[in-house]
């Protein structure tokens, strides 16, 4: 990159923090849903992860 060191320093900084504060963003809309009960059932996403892998190691044939 034909870059200073500083503007790319500041470029990672400005990354990190932008996706810690989309992070924290979803934790809490998270919480919140699951204060309302929105949840989904434990088998529900076992399934839905296990469909998923399957189709990935699929993909990969």
């Amino acid at each position: 990159m034909s870059r200073s060191r500083a503007w790319v320093i500041n470029q990672a900084v400005e990354r990190y923090l932008d996706y810690e504060e989309w992070f924290v963003a979803e934790v809490k809309q998270a919480l919140m849903e699951a204060e309302a009960g929105q949840l989904v059932e434990h088998e529900t996403v076992v399934k839905r992860w296990e469909r998923k892998r399957a189709a990935k190691v699929d993909a990969r044939r």
